[in-house]
């Protein structure tokens, strides 16, 4: 996907980092196919961070911490990465999300890529949905 830049201010008068606070189901699905669910705990830090504890697989207790930040000046839209994968198989996925009007739902648009292994290089995309539990 190009790189894009959009002014998203749009209906998000008084919107905070706050508004992401919550426990959320995730169901995301990638190209190559891949498909899955995780359970997402978000956590303002301040007016520009969220920190994200992404349980994976959900009801594991296995998380992972990661701070997300604010994209241009609308808290509706975070962007972040993370590493994941056994060795070998490691990769960073950046992704960007937006929260929906109602604060009770959030899209995922991201991309992985390999950062060692046979697949060095290689990666693809992904799409999620995740709901306020």
């Amino acid at each position: 996907m190009p790189p894009v830049e959009a002014d998203l201010r749009c209906n998000d008068a008084g919107a905070t980092t706050a508004d992401w606070n919550g426990v959320y189901s995730q169901v995301w699905g990638c190209l190559p196919f891949e498909l899955g669910t995780g359970t997402l705990t978000l956590t303002a830090k301040d007016a520009v961070t969220v920190t994200v504890n992404d349980e994976d697989p959900p009801g594991s207790g296995n998380g992972d911490l990661y701070d997300v930040t604010v994209v241009g000046s609308s808290p509706r839209s975070l962007r972040g990465f993370f590493f994941a994968g056994p060795i070998g198989f490691r990769y960073r996925e950046d992704f960007n999300w937006t929260l929906s009007p109602d604060k009770k739902r959030f899209f995922q648009t991201s991309r992985y890529v390999y950062q060692d292994g046979p697949n060095v290089g290689k990666g693809g995309n992904c799409f999620a949905l995740a709901s306020k539990q």
